[in-house]
This record gives C-alpha cells, structure tokens and sequence, in this order.
C-alpha cells in the first residue's frame, strides 16, 4: 500500500488536487510495464469520480484509409470511471471507449468525419467553423489512390 504522502505526490504531478471534504484513494494498476504496454494508471478516487494519470502521446494514425496525418497530433489519454477518454487538446475533441486502443480509434473517427463533414458544406461555413476546418486541414491530408 502507498503511503499517503507518496500518493498525493503523485495526484499532484498528474494535476490532481484533493476535493474538499473527500479522503483521496490511490491504487495502480496494469503495473507490468513493457515497451510494448503504456506506463502504469495512477487511479486517484476523490467524491465518487475516478481518474487515472493521462497518458500523453503522439497519434500519427487515423482509421480511415481516406486520410493521413500530415505530423502527429498530441493526445491524452485518461480513465475516468472505467471508460477511457482520448483528449487532443489541440482540435479540442475527444473519442471514448472501453480501453485505451478504442478510445483512439474512437478520436480518429470523430476527427474524420468532423473533416469530411466540414468539407462537404465548405461554402456554407460560418467563420468559427471555417477556421476549425482550416485546422483539420493543417492537420490531415487525403491519401493518394
């Protein structure tokens, strides 16, 4: 078991703080740490929500064989009440899923077609849209057939 002060360091450093009146609880978890696996969760417990240190990476695949990355897009990845949460802050969306894996194909999907749905109503876009839309343009490309 965690000491107490070792594990508020820890939700300190994954930018956790203590909800007044809640007795934080930690556990890790997925501690068998390969190259191939990402680092350990720090799940911290605080007023009933559960959440896990995020997991930041860089996405250069989306799942549409329609588009590419034109450079990596960084992404978070978090549990929060056992559903993981893929995070670009960048584009400002998120995908969602069972494990890590779903969630970013979730994030890729809804980044597709947020693309091609804003590319198809191109001149009918209103200014925030349209800027969005260059965004995902400065991000994405279409794959050459």
């Amino acid at each position: 078991m965690l000491s107490a002060n070792i594990a508020s360091n820890i939700a300190s450093s994954a930018g956790i703080s203590e909800l007044a009146g809640s007795a934080p609880q930690y556990r890790f978890t997925n501690s068998m740490i390969s190259p191939c696996r990402p680092p350990a969760d720090v799940e911290v417990s605080m007023g009933g929500v559960v959440v896990s240190e995020p997991w930041d990476i860089q996405l250069g695949a989306i799942p549409d064989a329609r588009l590419r990355f034109k450079r990596p897009l960084a992404v978070s990845v978090y549990r929060e009440d056992g559903v993981y949460i893929a995070y670009a802050p960048d584009i400002e969306e998120f995908g969602s899923g069972d494990d890590r894996w779903l969630a970013l194909r979730d994030l890729g999907k809804t980044i597709a077609e947020s693309f091609f749905s804003l590319e198809a109503r191109k001149d009918q876009l209103g200014p925030d849209l349209a800027r969005y839309l260059e965004v995902l343009r400065s991000l994405l490309e279409l794959r050459r057939q």
